[in-house]
């Protein structure tokens, strides 16, 4: 009973190493996305810069160096692939934030393994010494029935 307990406790341990490891593997990767989303964000004040201009030329009412596209937020741009770039960027920050969530989520399960695996662990110690409490009993037993024989 004792070796199938200490098999699960061990068990347990090395599902709680796993999720060590994986939990290592997401904050790299999430750390990877979080700099290119700086790099966009960089990217993206560049090109608002650029915008700033045009509408300086609009303003003026000079034409446009370059053919326009609307963002979302009714801002025109000087490249219809920077609207592509937005929708990424956008799309990229949604993953981001998912990712997030589910490393928070992971996060709580793992504190969770952990309070299970000290519960078990005390519950372990307790079975351990009632058994060799019991085996005290069954020697002292033995001695007094020898005794009577």
């Amino acid at each position: 009973m004792a070796l199938e307990k200490l098999s699960i406790l061990e068990a347990e341990l090395r599902q709680k190493s796993g999720l060590e490891d994986c939990n290592q593997s997401l904050s790299v990767e999430l750390n990877k996305k979080v700099m290119s989303l700086i790099h966009k964000c960089k990217e993206t004040e560049s090109l608002k810069a650029g915008n700033a201009l045009l509408m300086e030329q609009i303003d003026l009412q000079l034409p446009p160096a370059a053919p326009l596209a609307m963002l979302p937020s009714h801002q025109s741009v000087p490249d219809t692939t920077l609207a592509k770039k937005y929708e990424d960027l956008l799309a990229a920050h949604e993953d981001i934030k998912k990712k997030l969530i589910a490393k928070k989520d992971f996060r709580r399960k793992l504190v969770n393994a952990e309070e299970r695996m000290k519960s078990l662990e005390a519950n372990n110690s307790e079975w351990h010494k009632k058994l060799v409490n019991s085996e005290e009993r069954n020697k002292t037993l033995e001695v007094d029935n020898n005794e009577w024989v």
